[in-house]
């Protein structure tokens, strides 16, 4: 699979990861934020084993889930700044992708690129969004204001002119 096509794969996946996100209550939603970000991280161990990587890569690998694994457990227990824990893990998340597999034996090319277009994305919805709810967790972005998520719009009531 070439570059383009792998890029294109990890930020159709991304749209698909960040609408996912909406049928689940605020409350979960920091841990599935910080699920996903391992889970992405833990696949490099996985294609390390299915290559029979020598011990040393296994232990890189095995530090590196570690690091995400932190970012990922502080994020699920700082509510004030949750958004910018999970925003920071996903957008360092390519760093590692980059600098730890590119041209790598044990982990597939194809894979590298689409998880390094994966996590900008999913990053920069979490960093870039303008607003946060109680979670810390951007609003949905792509509830319409007549959407049943929106919130009601009712009018204030006029000020009294009693004296």
């Amino acid at each position: 699979m070439n570059t383009a096509l792998s890029l294109a794969l990890g930020y159709a996946l991304a749209l698909l990861y960040l609408r996912s996100r909406r049928s689940l209550s605020p409350h979960r939603q920091p841990v599935f934020w910080a699920t996903g970000l391992v889970v992405a991280t833990a696949l490099y161990i996985v294609f390390a084993l299915l290559a029979d990587a020598p011990f040393p890569v296994l232990a890189r690998e095995a530090g590196g889930t570690l690091l995400f694994i932190t970012l990922a457990w502080v994020s699920t227990r700082k509510p004030v700044s949750r958004q910018r824990w999970l925003a920071a893990g996903w957008l360092l998340h390519p760093l590692w992708d980059l600098g730890a597999h590119h041209g790598s034996a044990h982990a597939p090319d194809w894979y590298m690129w689409a998880c390094l277009s994966f996590d900008l994305v999913v990053g920069i919805a979490l960093a870039t969004s303008a607003s946060g709810n109680e979670n810390g967790l951007p609003e949905r972005p792509y509830a319409r204001h007549d959407s049943p998520h929106a919130l009601p719009t009712t009018p204030l009531p006029a000020p009294s002119t009693q004296t």
